[in-house]
């Protein structure tokens, strides 16, 4: 049985050989109403930039960063009608980082290549389902080249194109969820080395479970309740087992719903845990150093963060016997992950990039190290090849 300790995160207390302190707040222009942003090196100089979407003049801000806490005059980019969601990733292998956005009044995705410098290419555009809520880069079909995935809250479905490698995509294909689907994220639920979909419905208060085929089709969607008005949801090896788990917020009900995963693409019931008022998009990281996954929840109307600090223990009545054979820590960390395996061959142990890109490919077996410290902070995918039953990981640097 999980359990999660939540603080409504005003203070911090009884820390005393720290002290939490923030210069004030600079203020810096963007377009007109920003809605969301994403960072990362824009130009090359290993200084980060930031990318922010802007709904009503429908445009892009990039603003590059000097290395001191400001940021240059914003350069605008347009992009699609009311841009709702906005991700960056190098999606034609150049190595030069690319920007993805979904515009909700225009039925698209608006694709602007990097320069290298800064800049962007003029946009182009790719027609998904009606009214595009979140976007996610992934590799659905394993020829790893960066694919695109929206939730598409009108349509009711989640459209998914095929990248060429070159920045294009192919024609989108549909998937059905649920009503009103709210947010999307890929990881591998039932343990076939294969990328699936979990996609969190805002009208009918569940998530779809989409299974991967692996050839860029899914399967027809299970459903798994949720509170209600599902806002988002990530993936997260909540209870240490080796196997995803889904967290969701819940606009509605003012708390978030812990599904635990079993391995198969099925899901148990969920425990839910009281946030503060319209929970938003959340995130996971260690806040406590017990390397465990904890939440980080802004609250929209009252105005503050729920941290839940994951205090799981793992349980034993449902455990397979493939469930406890690997085991990776410290995860997070800053690069150096051990690997622990009760398997007895040599495997071939491959650690893949958002984008679907192999950044590691090393023999493991028994207790093994692995350093990516060269490697940007992110998350990445590890796959131990010949074992199809092993869950994908999902292994987190943070610098």
């Amino acid at each position: 049985m999980k359990k999660l300790l939540l603080f409504s995160l005003l203070v911090f207390i009884n820390q005393v050989n720290a002290q939490v302190c923030f210069d004030p707040a600079i203020t810096i222009t963007a377009g007109t109403s920003p809605h969301a942003a994403t960072s990362a090196d824009f130009n090359g100089d290993a200084i980060a930039d930031l990318a922010v979407i802007n709904n009503n003049s429908n445009d892009v801000s990039v603003l590059l960063g000097t290395g001191t806490g400001t940021f240059g005059a914003p350069v605008n980019f347009a992009v699609g009608t009311y841009p709702q969601a906005i991700l960056n990733a190098d999606v034609n292998g150049d190595g030069i980082t690319d920007l993805a956005v979904a515009n909700y009044f225009s039925n698209n995705i608006s694709v602007l290549l990097g320069t290298g410098t800064g800049s962007f290419g003029l946009p182009a555009t790719f027609a998904v389902g009606s009214s595009p809520h979140s976007i996610i880069c992934l590799d659905a079909n394993g020829d790893l080249i960066a694919d695109l995935a929206t939730t598409n809250y009108v349509s009711n479905d989640a459209s998914v194109l095929l990248g060429t490698g070159t920045g294009s995509f192919g024609v989108a294909a549909n998937f059905p969820a649920g009503t009103e689907p709210s947010s999307l994220t890929g990881d591998d639920f039932n343990g076939d080395a294969l990328v699936d979909l979990a996609v969190t419905n805002w009208g009918s208060n569940n998530v779809s479970i989409l299974l991967g085929t692996g050839t860029g089709s899914f399967s027809a969607p299970t459903d798994f309740a949720a509170g209600t008005n599902p806002a988002s949801g990530i993936s997260a090896d909540v209870d240490g087992d080796g196997i995803a788990d889904l967290a969701v917020t819940n606009w509605g009900s003012n708390n978030v719903s812990v599904l635990v995963g079993q391995g198969t693409g099925n899901f148990g019931l969920p425990e839910n845990f009281p946030v503060g008022t319209e929970p938003q998009i959340m995130l996971t990281a260690d806040f406590d150093g017990n390397g465990k996954p904890d939440l980080a929840v802004p609250n929209r109307i009252s105005s503050n963060v729920s941290i839940l600090l994951n205090c799981s223990t793992t349980g034993t009545g449902q455990e397979s016997g493939n469930k406890k054979q690997v085991t990776v820590y410290p995860n997070p960390s800053t690069g150096i992950f051990t690997i622990e395996t009760t398997i007895s061959k040599e495997q071939t142990l491959k650690v893949f990039d958002t984008d679907g890109r192999l950044v590691l490919s090393q023999n493991i077996h028994g207790k093994t190290t692995i350093d990516l410290r060269t490697l940007h902070e992110g998350i990445y995918y590890m796959k131990i090849s010949g074992n199809v039953h092993i869950p994908a990981k999902k292994l987190v640097i943070l610098k």
